[in-house]
């Protein structure tokens, strides 16, 4: 009997975030995760799944004239999938969702164009 195991690959990455600036909340800082990758069509098509550490800088606005700051560090779960039109370059789009300590999730969808070296 053949058991055929999918083949995973194991990534990191570091990033900047900067989640923007609304009327209650501000927060921008470094996370840093571990990705689970796999290939699903002849190298085209990839999904991962990540999860990590995001270290902030954390701004809220309860009132106009008050405004308290703090740095903190919170969780950060990610899924992704990318295109690959060439073996270097891909058409990616992320989900990234911050796991916050004070009811103040959020969720970041970013999307765009890579270049593999």
């Amino acid at each position: 009997m053949y058991l055929h195991v999918p083949l995973c690959y194991v990534d990191c990455t570091v990033a900047y975030l900067d989640e923007g600036n609304d009327d209650v909340l501000h927060r921008y800082g470094l996370n840093t995760q571990l990705w689970l990758t796999r290939n699903v069509i002849f190298e085209k098509l990839w999904f991962g799944i990540g999860g990590g550490l995001y270290v902030f800088n954390e701004k809220i606005n309860e009132d106009t004239s008050i405004e308290s700051s703090s740095e903190t560090t919170n969780g950060i779960f990610s899924m992704t999938g990318s295109y690959r039109f060439h073996p270097s370059l891909d058409a990616r789009i992320t989900w990234n969702r911050i796991i916050s300590h004070n009811n103040l999730d959020a969720d970041v969808i970013l999307g765009g164009f890579g270049y593999r070296f």
